[in-house]
């Protein structure tokens, strides 16, 4: 696979990770072959985590850029996409720090693969910004694989630009794409531009609870969702101006579910 930048990760059926690639405006999905035997209890803790990736790579910490973080459903070990550098020559790393705290990278020679294009990515020199960023760079915010879709949320070339798209997997169907629109209360007003910065499936995969920059919660129904529609939100919580949602977990504790976001 030639992932020109490692984003957002997300693992899907029989254990494939997803991995976005915003500079090559693609998703790739690769079968990391990661067959060690499931935990039944794990317990991972790594102290000064940049410091060992650093050593690991061979660069200094301030070199290392963490983009993402997910957990292999089957042997728990934990994913990092990772970035060695800045600018043009940053490298695109994939690591696997396993449940002993031994950190390797994995290999993308000679691994079975697939990808899909996101057709209606901004391109390079689109001079739009969101949050300082250029549109380019959000194409892919998140991703969670649910019955069959790989729900991806982001941004697209469109003016109304926020966006999340429904991808069939394996990629070999129709892309259902909806703008979004939601009321930004630090801001005081609707916005179509900023993207979801993540999200997690809530009730039973038939909406999504999401948090955006600034830092509104909003609640999205997919029922009767038509493709090429706008999707509205409702805001249902604000964590107040000046954060930036880094993840969002759903968890269940005495029979209620609660939201844990890290901002």
């Amino acid at each position: 696979p030639g992932i020109k930048l490692v984003g957002p990760l997300a693992f899907g059926p029989e254990d494939i990770l997803f991995v976005g690639d915003n500079a090559g405006a693609a998703i790739f999905a690769i079968d990391v072959g990661d067959a060690d035997a499931p935990h039944e209890e794990l317990t991972v803790n790594i102290d000064n985590l940049d410091t060992s990736l650093a050593a690991f790579l061979g660069c200094s910490r301030d070199d290392v850029l963490i983009r993402d973080m997910t957990v292999h459903p089957s042997s728990q070990n934990v994913y990092l996409s990772v970035m060695r550098g800045s600018g043009e020559s940053a490298v695109p790393v994939l690591i696997k720090v396993e449940t002993g705290g031994t950190i390797s990278d994995v290999s993308l020679e000679n691994v079975p693969f697939s990808q899909t294009l996101i057709e209606d990515a901004a391109d390079e020199d689109d001079l739009r910004l969101v949050t300082r960023e250029k549109l380019r760079t959000v194409t892919v915010t998140d991703m969670a694989y649910v019955d069959g879709l790989l729900l991806v949320a982001g941004t697209s070339n469109e003016e109304f630009s926020s966006t999340l798209r429904r991808i069939p997997f394996p990629f070999n169907g129709n892309v259902q794409t909806n703008s979004i629109e939601i009321f930004h209360v630090s801001h005081g007003q609707y916005e179509t531009a900023a993207p979801i910065r993540t999200f997690v499936p809530y009730e039973n995969n038939t909406a999504l609870l999401a948090s955006y920059t600034c830092t509104p919660v909003v609640h999205f129904s997919l029922n009767d969702l038509k493709s090429g529609t706008q999707l509205k939100g409702r805001t249902v919580a604000e964590l107040g101006a000046h954060n930036r949602p880094l993840d969002i977990v759903s968890y269940v504790e005495a029979g209620e579910e609660y939201l844990l976001i890290s901002n």
